[in-house]
Formats: C-alpha cells, sequence, structure tokens
C-alpha cells in the first residue's frame, strides 16, 4: 500500500505539473481571449485537483511506510566527541561511550608508547546508583566493584578506577600511570557514571585487543524521584522530595531522598520536569 501511495502521488504531480504546463501554453499561444481563459481555468482546476490528491497521497505513504530497523547495540561501544549523553535505567549492561584514548610513555620490550589510558562514560545525569562487574567478552575481568586490578585472564595489564557521578564530583578518575596527554586533575566528569581504564599492551596483544574492542560494565543506573513515595503529595508515603532545579541547593538536598528504580515512567516524569540538570 505504501508503494501504491507513492506511486500514485507522483502520478498526481506530473498531472499537476503537465495541467499547470497546457493552461499557460494556451494562454500564450493566443487562441483568443475567451477560449485562453478557458483554458487557463479548467487547466487550472485540474492541476489544483491533482495537486491535492498528490499531497494526500503522499500523506498517506508516509503514514503506511515502514519504520526503519533498529541500529546499534547497548553492548556496542561507541567513539568520538560530543556524543550524546547516554542514561543509564535500570540494572544493565552496557558498552559506554568512549572519549580520550591516550598512549603513555616510551618504548619498552621493543613495543612503543605500551601503557594506556581509556575513559568509558555509563551514564550522565549521575550520582547512579552503582557500577557492577566490568567485562570483556561478556567474561568477568576480576575487578572489584569500587576499582582496581583485573585478575584472571587480565590480571597484571589492566586497572580501572570508576566514578558514579556525584556533583560535584572531588576529583578526576586517576590513571595508573602518569603522563597521559589528554588527562589531568582538573577532568573531574562532575555528573557522569565512568571509568578509567589503565591497559599495559602485551607483547602480542591478545589480551589488550580483547579489552579495548569488547570491554563493558554492568550496572545499577539512575535514581528519581517518586511522588509516591513523597508523603508532601496528595496520597504520597515517605521521604523522597522534588525541588526545582533553578533551586540549586534544595533541588540537591531532594535528589539526595531519591531512590534506584528501574520505571520508564518515573525517569521521563524526572526528565519533563527538569530532574536530569546536574
Amino acid at each position: 500500500m505504501g508503494g501504491f501511495a507513492r506511486k500514485f502521488a507522483l502520478v498526481a504531480g506530473v498531472v499537476a505539473l503537465a495541467a499547470t504546463t497546457a493552461g499557460v501554453g494556451l494562454g500564450v499561444a493566443g487562441f483568443g481571449a475567451g477560449l485562453g481563459i478557458a483554458g487557463v481555468g479548467s487547466f487550472t482546476a485540474i492541476a489544483t485537483a491533482a495537486s491535492v490528491a498528490g499531497g494526500i497521497a503522499s500523506l498517506t505513504s508516509g503514514a503506511l511506510a515502514r519504520t526503519p530497523p533498529a541500529r546499534g547495540s547497548v553492548n556496542a561501544i561507541t567513539i568520538g566527541t560530543d556524543q550524546p549523553m547516554p542514561y543509564l535505567i535500570g540494572e544493565t549492561y552496557y558498552g559506554g561511550a568512549r572519549v580520550p584514548a591516550d598512549r603513555i610513555r616510551p618504548t619498552i620490550d621493543k613495543v612503543p608508547n605500551p601503557y594506556a589510558l581509556i575513559v568509558d562514560i555509563y551514564s550522565g545525569a549521575g550520582p547512579v546508583e552503582g557500577l557492577l562487574d566490568c567485562r570483556a567478552e561478556f567474561q568477568s575481568l576480576g575487578i572489584p566493584p569500587g576499582g582496581g586490578a583485573a585478575t584472571g585472564y587480565a590480571g597484571g595489564f589492566l586497572w580501572a578506577a570508576r566514578q558514579i557521578g556525584t556533583t560535584p564530583e572531588p576529583a578526576a578518575l586517576s590513571p595508573r600511570w602518569a603522563g597521559a596527554p589528554g588527562w589531568g586533575t582538573a577532568h573531574h566528569l562532575s555528573g557522569y557514571a565512568a571509568l578509567a581504564w589503565s591497559l599495559l599492551f602485551d607483547k602480542k596483544g591478545k589480551v589488550s585487543q580483547a579489552v579495548l574492542r569488547s570491554s563493558a560494565r554492568s550496572g545499577k543506573g539512575q535514581k528519581a524521584w517518586d511522588p509516591r513515595r513523597d508523603s508532601t503529595m496528595a496520597g504520597g508515603s515517605g521521604d523522597h522530595r522534588w525541588a526545582s532545579p533553578a533551586d540549586i541547593a534544595g533541588h540537591d538536598a531532594a535528589r539526595a531522598t531519591w531512590t534506584f528504580n528501574e520505571c520508564p515512567g518515573l525517569q521521563a516524569l524526572r526528565y519533563t520536569l527538569g530532574g536530569l540538570a546536574p
């Protein structure tokens, strides 16, 4: 049906164009004032009707067009600057949005710049409830929830520092090795749940490639205000509170009363009321 509507719109458009052109031709050709005016009027009516039909058909075609398939994956890592802000809802597994990736230091054992710092952002509008397990190829890397050294397959080659997106964040994520050219103490990333991976390139590159290609983190995402748990709201019961983001101190105090939830509706309410402000 969508294809038919598109074809009909095209035909109607051609009719409208032909009718308009024909009307102009009659007027210019000078077949007599009466005939010219009559001809223009008739063809104008046809062109108008055809244009309306074409417009309706175009709208019908758009309404009946199939929605394009969704692309991408929550497990994929996106790389670049000025990326859309990720927003972690519920307990999930996410590859993250990769920002800086810097190589550090001179050649060691014939491997140039063997150390790397890679920073992945998992959610804005923090703090989130928590970042849980670090993984590569869906396998746990054995890094503690609070950050530290990997064990097992990546042991001795990978370390991670993490933050949940406190606002303001007291300090920048700390790499294991100093000297990353694009990272410093001023990079606090306040309001962003993030990980800083410190990676030692193994000579054969197997561990490094696995981590660089497929590192991800499972975590519990956003907190939100629930009016049902706010005793100041009609029918509510509890200590949840809301304050406008325009009142920075009041909003910060209110946010401290929110709890983790997996409800898209409450997250949408937070967004609507402006509660994504850091």
